[in-house]
């Protein structure tokens, strides 16, 4: 593994050398190599530190068993008020089952619709597992809750043996600080903030028929007969048949606000604004005026916010780029400099541009914050609500940790460098996602974990 110094050395060297055009291709090839390795350095040592603290614990060798106990109708309730599921009895019973099928020890249980079941069952297997000598360690996850302080009260500063987890979403109570145990949290495994209720005031009878009324021309929606629709009366295909368009009928749910995507894209963090306070930092598209770029405070070159994607486009982009492959620079900036360019400058329906240009930018450009192009197709943030990097996210990011948590405040516009745009398509195959699908950014791969 190399030492930083060295990959710094190897930064410098590319930059000495940036004004040599001969040079472009095997410099920007260096510059991935570069960004390739310290991602890949930043994951083997963040992986290495989570087995030294199994090893220091003596857990490496151990099964993990895991047990959840819930009022599956209770929550079915609450997740479908913040449009997480849908409006069956027990419509989050395809995510239980689909949790025990996912690890031959996790188990996922109805215990009841009373609240007393779920305590009756936890505190029964706390007591049967604290006293098996089998049982190695414990981590405990119910700190929310104060009743559970006098189960654990026994095994007070156990630190070997118990384990409580403090979960971002839910308040850890004060009593368990008390117990004297160790204390951790498990990024991406539970929400970052609490669930927020999506659904707006009820809407009278005579609403609900409306809109009942004017979806009976489209296809019935699969995903709502199966208790998964996440976009209530707001889906663009019939929640119904002809008996719930009557009057005499119950009035459907009410209707789902328009945050109701944002919890389906980022469930664990709910909002983005809450949760990536620096992303909605990022200046306006209308306030960056024409040949300038914003900086932040460190003359970092930021990029211009970027509104949620639509699903929707998403999904037709991906269609369309699977029959031709598109030039970003023409499509994003009716401007591509490659004579040769192969891939497709005939302009696309404009609905789609804002999925192309999301999906540009989360490649990094090879300039990186002292990028200076005004009509620069690549991404110098990251604007990614669910990114690893975060606190809480899981998805796959071709940023810099620093990056995606730096300052996105703007501090000043300076000029754009007018050098010649060079159309992504120049590059190879494998030549950092830049040249796959849509002619300039990887959209489908890129590694999810």
């Amino acid at each position: 593994m190399l030492p930083d110094e060295t990959i710094d050395r190897a930064a410098d060297t590319l930059a000495k050398f940036r004004n040599n055009n001969a040079l472009n291709d095997i410099l920007d090839q260096y510059a991935v190599l570069i960004e390739d390795y310290k991602r890949l350095k930043s994951d083997y040592e963040e992986e290495r530190e989570g087995r030294e603290r199994l090893r220091r614990k003596g857990l490496e060798s151990c099964e993990v068993m895991v047990r959840m106990y819930a009022n599956l109708t209770g929550l079915s309730k609450t997740l479908c008020k913040s449009g997480l599921s849908g409006a069956e009895k027990r419509s989050f019973s395809s995510f239980a089952a689909g949790f025990n099928h996912s690890y031959g020890l996790a188990d996922f249980i109805d215990a009841g619709e009373l609240k007393e079941n779920a305590d009756f069952k936890l505190k029964a297997i706390l007591r049967l597992y604290a006293e098996n000598a089998q049982c190695k360690h414990i981590y405990f996850a119910a700190c929310h809750d104060v009743g559970y302080v006098s189960d654990l009260i026994p095994f007070r500063g156990n630190r070997e043996r118990f384990t409580l987890i403090r979960t971002p979403s839910l308040l850890f109570h004060k009593e368990f600080d008390r117990l004297g145990m160790n204390v951790e949290e498990l990024p991406g495994v539970f929400r970052y903030v609490p669930l927020t209720y999506a659904y707006s005031t009820p809407q009278s009878k005579t609403s609900v028929t409306n809109i009942s009324t004017s979806s009976k021309g489209n296809a019935v929606c699969s995903l709502y007969m199966r208790g998964n629709c996440r976009y209530g009366s707001g889906c663009r295909f019939s929640h119904g048949d002809s008996k719930t368009s009557s009057q005499n009928s119950t009035p459907s749910p009410p209707t789902v606000g328009t945050s109701t995507k944002n919890f389906a894209s980022d469930w664990r963090h709910g909002s983005t604004h809450a949760a990536n306070s620096n992303i909605e930092c990022l200046p306006r598209k209308e306030d960056i005026t024409d040949g300038f770029v914003a900086i932040n405070a460190d003359e970092d070159r930021l990029d211009a916010y970027l509104p949620a994607l639509d699903p929707e486009a998403v999904c037709r982009l991906k269609a369309l780029s699977k029959v031709r492959h598109f030039c970003n620079n023409a499509q994003l900036y009716n401007s591509c400099e490659n004579t040769n360019c192969e891939y497709e400058h005939a302009p696309i329906d404009p609905e789609l541009l804002p999925a192309l240009e999301h999906l540009s930018r989360s490649v990094p450009c090879n300039r990186r914050g002292e990028c200076r192009r005004a009509n620069c197709v690549y991404g110098h943030v990251c604007q990614g609500a669910d990114c690893r990097n975060r606190v809480g996210g899981k998805s796959y990011c071709r940023f810099l940790k620093r990056v995606c948590n730096a300052d996105y405040t703007a501090g000043n516009l300076v000029p754009a460098s007018d050098s010649p745009i060079v159309s992504p398509s120049l590059h190879s195959e494998d030549f950092d996602g830049r040249n796959a699908e849509n002619g300039g950014t990887n959209l489908w791969g890129g590694g999810v974990e």
